[in-house]
């Protein structure tokens, strides 16, 4: 796998592996970023999040991230990335009212 990662937070008109962002949601500010496209969108994370995942989670979603490490495309891996991590769950299930 590439080391080499989208350097910082996506911001409304960054680059994303599906698209020009048309939207962001900052889940923790410069560590966590949902981004969404006219087409699809996910989470983008830090690299030093990345790093900390365990290997067969980053091979999966580098996997359906087109081949950029980092990414957590919306309807394949999102889900895997908050149960792998319990703070980014909370943070899930407060948004959803749980």
């Amino acid at each position: 796998m590439p080391t080499t990662m989208y350097p910082k937070e996506p911001i409304v008109g960054s680059r994303t592996i599906w698209g020009q962002a048309d939207y962001v949601d900052v889940w923790i500010p410069g560590r966590v970023v949902f981004v969404g496209t006219p087409s699809h969108g996910g989470f983008w994370v830090h690299e030093e999040i990345w790093n900390e995942l365990a290997p067969d989670l980053r091979a999966f979603a580098f996997k359906w991230g087109h081949g950029e490490p980092g990414w957590f495309e919306e309807d394949s891996t999102a889900w895997k990335l908050l149960e792998a991590r319990p703070d980014l769950m909370a943070l899930h299930e407060e948004r959803q009212g749980i």
